[in-house]
C-alpha cells in the first residue's frame, strides 16, 4: 500500500498498523481538540497537522485504508458482496459579496469613492461610476456565467450566502436589499443553497440563528446546509452551534492555507463528538481545493492551477470518492486581484466532466451505443450491444462525451479476482468513435481509465487503435486480413 500509516502494530500482520485508530484520529479531528497555536483568525493551520508534517495531506488516506481492507476481505472471503461507489464531483460557490459596486447603499458607496479619491485612484472611481450608471455590468455579477457552466457540464452546484450584519470581516450586501433577495430566490430555484455563517457568528451563536432565519425567509424553505465564513472552525463549539440550529450538513472541512484533505478523507461522514462520546447527526462534507488558497496563500498563477488540482482529482478518482471545490463569484470576475482567473473555474470543472466514465451493464444506453458503432469508421459487429450480450453477458463499458467514444469491457470474476478477457468469436474490441479514428493519446486515456479492480487485462484492440506502449502493460501486434468497404463497390473488381 503506497501511502503513510501510523499507530503501528506488528510487521507480521497483514496490515502492520491499526487502520481504524488512524482513521478515527483523522476523521474525528482529534489533533484540533488539543492545544495549538492559532492563526490571526483563530484557525488551525495546515502546517500544524500531522498530514502536512508527514507528507500525506494530498492523499485521502482514510479512503485508501478502506479500499485496502476491502481487498483483503475480498481475497479471504470471495463470497462477500460490496457496494460499488462512483467518483463524484460537487462544485460549491461562496457568495461573500454578491456585487462589487452595486447594492452597497449610499453611505458605503460614498465612502468608497472618497477613499479612491484620497489615493488618487481615478481608475477605480471611473470603474465604479460606470457600473452604477449601468454603462458596464457589475464585475462580481457572474451568475449567468456560472449557470452557463453548470448547464453545459451538468454539474451539481451548491451556493452559500453570507447574510450577517455588516462588520470588518463581513462586508456583504445587506440581506434586506430587494435585488439581493431576488438573486437568492432565482439561484434557489435551480440549485441547492445554504447559509454562510458570518465571521462574527463564530463567537455568537445567536447571530447564526438570525442569519439562518433570514435565508429561510427569503427562499421560504428550511435551510440545513452551511459553510463557515473564513472557514472558521473551532472544535467542538462550531459544530455544537450548528447542531443546535438544525444544520444537518456542513461544508467547512478544509484548510484555508493549503489544498488537500484536512480530515484525510474524500467522502462525507458524520461528526463524532469527542467530548460527549457520541456520533451526531451532523454530516461533514470535506472539500479539497479553494480558489483563495491557491491565489493568496500558495501564490499559484492561473496557468499553474491544474498542476495542483489534477493530482488531487486523480487521488479521489482512485478511491471513487467525492471531489469538492470551493470557488467564489468574485474570483471569476477578472477584477483585481483576480486577473486571469475567469477561465480557471471552468478548467477545473472540465477536469471532472471529461473524466472517462465507467458504466456498469445496466447503465449502458444501448441505443446510443449501437448508433456510435454504426457511425464509427471501425464499426464492427463484435462491438454491437446485441453481440456483446451473447458472447459476454453483463459486459461493462467506458464512455466519454455522451457516447462519442466507447470502449467495451468484457469481464469475468474467479475466486473474487476480476479480469478482462477477449470473448470467443470476438476478434476485436477497444476504442470506437464517431469522430473519426481515435488518436494514440485518446486510446491511452481509455486504457488508463480501466478500473483498478481488473487485476488482469488481456484484450484485442481494433485496427484503428494505434498504440506502441501502455504503462507497464505489454503491447503486441497481431496480423489480420481486413478488406475495407469504404470505396464504391465498382472499384473492388479492379483489385482482383
Amino acid at each position: 500500500m503506497d501511502t503513510k500509516a501510523f499507530f503501528a502494530t506488528h510487521p507480521k500482520y497483514v496490515l502492520p498498523f491499526d487502520p481504524f485508530a488512524a482513521s478515527f484520529y483523522m476523521v474525528s479531528r482529534y489533533e484540533e481538540h488539543l492545544p495549538f497555536i492559532k492563526d490571526k483568525h483563530d484557525r488551525f493551520e495546515a502546517a500544524q497537522s500531522l498530514a502536512f508534517q508527514k507528507g500525506f495531506l494530498h492523499k485521502p488516506i482514510v479512503n485508501i485504508y478502506a479500499k485496502k481492507i476491502r481487498e483483503i476481505l475480498a481475497e479471504a472471503f470471495p463470497e462477500l458482496q460490496f457496494k460499488d461507489k462512483k467518483y463524484e464531483y460537487v462544485s460549491t460557490i461562496d457568495i461573500d459579496n454578491a456585487w462589487a459596486f452595486k447594492e452597497k447603499g449610499f453611505l458605503r458607496t460614498t465612502g468608497a469613492l472618497l477613499r479612491s479619491l484620497s489615493r488618487f485612484d481615478f481608475h477605480s472611481i471611473v470603474e465604479r461610476v460606470s457600473v452604477l450608471v449601468n454603462k458596464n455590468p457589475d464585475p462580481f455579477y457572474m451568475y449567468d456565467h456560472l449557470f452557463e457552466i453548470q448547464n453545459k457540464y451538468k454539474i451539481c452546484t451548491i451556493y452559500f450566502f453570507l447574510l450577517g450584519d455588516y462588520a470588518e470581516n463581513d462586508k456583504n450586501v445587506s440581506g434586506s436589499r430587494r435585488n439581493f433577495q431576488t438573486l437568492i430566490k432565482s439561484i434557489a430555484d435551480y440549485c441547492e443553497v445554504g447559509i454562510h455563517p458570518s465571521y462574527a457568528s463564530n463567537t455568537d451563536s445567536s447571530k447564526l440563528k438570525l442569519e439562518k432565519k433570514r435565508l429561510e425567509k427569503i427562499v421560504r424553505r428550511e435551510i440545513t446546509k452551511s459553510r463557515q465564513h473564513f472557514l472558521k472552525l473551532s472544535f467542538p463549539a462550531t459544530y455544537h452551534d450548528l447542531i443546535e440550529n438544525d444544520i444537518t450538513d456542513d461544508y467547512t472541512m478544509g484548510f484555508a492555507d493549503e489544498v488537500g484533505f484536512r480530515a484525510g478523507i474524500c467522502s462525507s461522514f458524520y461528526y463524532y463528538d469527542l467530548n460527549r462520546e457520541i456520533q451526531t447527526r451532523l454530516r461533514i462534507h470535506p472539500f479539497a481545493v479553494m480558489d483563495a488558497t491557491l491565489r493568496f496563500y500558495m501564490k499559484v498563477q492561473p496557468a499553474e492551477v491544474m498542476s495542483y488540482v489534477g493530482p488531487l482529482i486523480k487521488e479521489v478518482k482512485a478511491v471513487n470518492g467525492t471531489f469538492m471545490s470551493l470557488w467564489h463569484n468574485e474570483s471569476i470576475s477578472n477584477m483585481k486581484p483576480w486577473e486571469g482567473w475567469k477561465e480557471v473555474y471552468e478548467d477545473v470543472v472540465k477536469q471532472h466532466i471529461k473524466l472517462i466514465k465507467h458504466l456498469c451493464h445496466t447503465e449502458i444506453n444501448k441505443s446510443k451505443w449501437d448508433n456510435t458503432i454504426k457511425l464509427s469508421p471501425e464499426g464492427i459487429v463484435y462491438a454491437a450491444s446485441w453481440y456483446l450480450d451473447i458472447v459476454s453477458p453483463g459486459w461493462e463499458a467506458l464512455m466519454d462525451d455522451d457516447y462519442k467514444f466507447i470502449f467495451p469491457l468484457c469481464n469475468r470474476s474467479k475466486f473474487g479476482f476480476s479480469y478482462l478477457y477477449q470473448p470467443h468469436f470476438t476478434q476485436q474490441g477497444g476504442l470506437f468513435s464517431i469522430s473519426g479514428f481515435p488518436s494514440t493519446n485518446k486510446v491511452k486515456q481509455f486504457l488508463d481509465a480501466i478500473p483498478e479492480k481488473y487485476k488482469l487485462i488481456e484484450i484485442n484492440l481494433n485496427t484503428s487503435n494505434h498504440i506502441d506502449a501502455f504503462n507497464t502493460g505489454k503491447v503486441s501486434k497481431r496480423r489480420t486480413h481486413h478488406l475495407s468497404l469504404r470505396k464504391p463497390i465498382e472499384g473492388y473488381g479492379k483489385l482482383f
